[in-house]
């Protein structure tokens, strides 16, 4: 358990504000000549590169709560009126607006003023690539003359020149549209998202701003998209290679235009896959007007609806489906959620049997089966179908999870679920609510010390959870390390008045008397016992509370308030 909680905390500090791995071979040979250098015949002056990206490059803004997030983008198709830009750029937008570079008297107006109040043409995000960290937009209009970027014929290599833009980039004392050059370092795959993508690192001096912008060599073809630039040891900008958007461009083409349901079901996968729903449900509801049985369009439709928890309207689409194929596996687990959403827990164990009588080697019915077991109180027979589920995929972490939780809450088996917890964190180590948990056991198990140790990590992870530093205040108090759980409980109480959290500033001033009655602080003992009653929510936890002010009262020898105490929480218990 312990290698465990060492082996978690070290992967927590390692690197975690870096977009891509920026290792670069120990030595590059600077006086290589590149293979696919741009013939003197097809160069373009530095002026002459600078003008194409102008015309080929726009401004990305958006609105964002206190301000405007912004970027580059780069015209890669004039007729169906698309841009390229970073998935960074976009993320959590469906609409963006893009400003272009404007003349007066034939010349580029380069101040930020001009361009600021300018609302400028509306994009619809098409697709994101968080891997590639690469997007697409499609324009409503473009510039009349506008010109589109011509893909290179492959990347460059080490020692190539290579140009780019911004539309408005930090440092640029209120001025757009300034261009960068650099010479290429070197190209190769770099690690994000846990996947391998060609990148291109160069010199170029570029910042904030840059991101999505356009990166041409000497003979103005695209060669890659600017992605970050990186301050390390070296000066260092990071480019997604011409290869890696052209497989992308692949991959997407038949979602600019799509060509009937298929098309439109593609697309709002690929949309609802990047966390957007609303979207999503749009290419769906036009997949289902070209063709109303379309199975794969009517599931997904229900399962973004019971995403959103309108499960009546899902269930319209997982009956239809069903209908359509009533032996379709996802259809039937779909329906079965949507059952369980409604509380209808018979029909949705019904309808995941089925499921897994179609195939009984997939563990998704088994544990949404086991989901459903738990809420009609079928604890041990749950479990069973987590471990089934376990059994065909041992390496999900949701499943662990969810048998931990039955094994503590629900079947009082602390010592498995801690087990449970500790391999779920070997699967997934940035999960704060399931170190938390693993708290919970060690407490359950009586091993203070440990549960201390394990609190405090969640508390690092998420520095302002609530319960996490409740969950360690109480850790400590059980430990004894009373001077410290009065620390802990007061952070408690200050936030939960902050946030308006009566339950919490409950929960914080109880445990602070419990810690103050430890170091025989009877009197802030008593203040706090009486602080927790009047934020109290529940009579259980007031019962708790007057027999915890008791013991107090009695430890101060007051024994007539104590017994006025006991007498009350008997009264609320008979209530019960």
């Amino acid at each position: 358990m312990t290698r465990t909680l060492r082996t978690l905390a070290a992967k927590l500090f390692v690197g975690a504000a870096t977009l891509f791995p920026l290792a670069l071979p120990a030595a590059v040979a600077q006086d290589r000549v590149p293979q696919n250098a741009v013939p003197e015949a097809k160069k373009l002056t530095a002026k002459e590169q600078h003008a194409k990206l102008l015309k080929a490059s726009g401004w990305v803004r958006y609105s964002v709560p206190g301000g405007m997030g912004h970027g580059t983008g780069g015209i890669i198709d004039l007729k169906r009126r698309l841009m390229v830009t970073n998935d960074h750029v976009v993320t959590g937008q469906d609409t963006v607006w893009v400003i272009f570079p404007e003349s007066k008297d034939g010349k580029l107006i380069r101040e930020e003023t001009h361009y600021a109040d300018k609302k400028g043409v509306k994009g619809t995000v098409i697709d994101r690539d968080p891997v590639r960290d690469l997007a697409v937009i499609q324009l409503e209009s473009l510039p009349a003359d506008a010109e589109q970027l011509v893909l290179a014929a492959q990347e460059p290599e080490e020692g190539d020149a290579v140009r780019t833009i911004g539309g408005f980039t930090n440092g640029g004392d209120g001025l757009v549209w300034g261009g960068v050059r650099g010479d290429v370092r070197t190209v190769g795959p770099q690690e994000n998202h846990g996947q391998k993508v060609r990148m291109v690192l160069s010199d170029a001096s570029t910042n904030g701003g840059n991101s999505g912008a356009p990166v041409i060599n000497e003979a103005g073809e695209l060669v890659a998209v600017h992605a970050a630039h990186k301050l390390k040891a070296i000066n260092v900008a990071v480019h997604v290679s011409v290869t890696e958007l052209k497989e992308y461009l692949a991959e997407i083409d038949p979602l600019v235009e799509p060509k009937g349901a298929d098309d439109l079901y593609g697309r709002a996968l690929r949309k609802w896959n990047a966390g957007r729903a609303d979207v999503a449900l749009l290419d769906l509801r036009d997949a289902l007007k070209a063709e109303p049985k379309h199975l794969n369009a009517l599931v997904l439709r229900a399962r973004v609806l019971t995403k959103k928890k309108d499960y009546r309207t899902a269930l319209i689409d997982a009956n239809k489906a069903v209908e359509v194929n009533p032996e379709d596996y996802n259809a039937l687990v779909q329906r079965g959620r949507i059952h369980c959403g409604l509380k209808k827990y018979e029909a949705a164990i019904d309808d995941l049997g089925k499921a897994i009588s179609v195939d009984p080697d997939k563990s998704v019915a088994y544990n949404d089966r086991a989901i459903a077991l738990e809420h009609s109180g079928q604890f041990a027979e749950a479990d069973a179908d987590y471990t089934r589920a376990l059994e065909k995929n041992s390496k999900d972490a949701v499943v662990l999870e969810n048998r931990a939780d039955n094994r503590r809450v629900n079947l009082k088996k602390a010592e498995d679920a801690a087990k449970d917890y500790a391999r779920a964190l070997e699967l997934n180590p940035g999960a704060s609510k399931v170190v938390n948990n693993l708290g919970l056991c060690f407490l359950e198990l009586k091993k203070y010390d440990v549960a201390v140790k394990v609190f405090t990590q969640a508390c690092q992870m998420e520095k302002n959870h609530l319960v996490y530093k409740y969950n360690l205040a109480t850790a400590l108090e059980r430990d004894e390390q009373f001077k410290d759980a009065i620390e802990v409980a007061t952070a408690v109480i200050k936030q939960a008045d902050q946030d308006n959290d009566a339950a919490m500033a409950s929960d914080g001033f109880y445990v602070r008397s419990k810690a103050c009655r430890g170091l025989k602080m009877y009197d802030q003992a008593v203040i706090d016992a009486t602080n927790a009653l009047k934020f109290c929510q529940t009579d259980a936890d007031r019962i708790e509370i007057l027999r915890c002010r008791a013991r107090t009262y009695e430890l101060a020898g007051d024994e007539e308030k104590s017994d006025a105490d006991h007498a009350q929480a008997n009264k609320l218990d008979k209530k019960k």
